[in-house]
């Protein structure tokens, strides 16, 4: 499965359970569900829970994937060149992780 092909399936399944309404909530709010995902990653990390952390990983990709197919980013397409820019970057280019 492409990249593009699992988001629009992601999507497709928020909008059939109701979680992309138009109005009902902002795009601000859709990133700061990123950020929880993060965060729930971070805590099973914390609590040594490693069998629960692909899970949330995963959760953090699918919120991703929604947006940009709710919003009508070709994220593969983006994926794809920054993959190509990051290539082109020296080592360590802004000398943090």
């Amino acid at each position: 499965m492409h990249i593009r092909d699992a988001a629009r399936e992601i999507h497709a399944t928020a909008v059939e359970k109701g979680f992309w309404n138009p109005g009902e909530i902002t795009f601000g709010e859709r990133l700061m569900l990123v950020v929880t995902e993060a965060s729930e990653a971070m805590q099973a990390y914390k609590k040594k829970q490693d069998d629960e952390i692909p899970e949330e990983l995963a959760d953090i990709v699918i919120r991703v994937l929604d947006m940009a197919e709710g919003y009508g980013y070709d994220i593969e397409a983006a994926i794809a060149a920054k993959m190509q820019k990051n290539k082109a970057r020296p080592y360590k280019h802004n000398g943090r992780l």
